[in-house]
């Protein structure tokens, strides 16, 4: 996945959301839907968790 190694240079956890839509503006070509976004970062060692708030986070070590 390009955009991850291109984009993405945080630690932590960040809103699945607000990754997501930057994944959509920043993509020129077809982009894969939100599960598929999610199914191919977890692959890579980036999975989707639910924080303490209830919200959807992708977590980066």
């Amino acid at each position: 996945m390009r955009w991850l190694t291109e984009e993405l240079t945080w630690s932590g956890e960040e809103p699945t959301e607000r990754m997501y839509a930057s994944y959509l503006y920043s993509f020129g070509e077809e982009p894969v839907s939100r599960s598929r976004f999610v199914d191919d970062l977890a692959h890579l060692g980036v999975p989707e968790t639910i924080n303490a708030q209830g919200i959807a986070v992708l977590t980066r070590k």
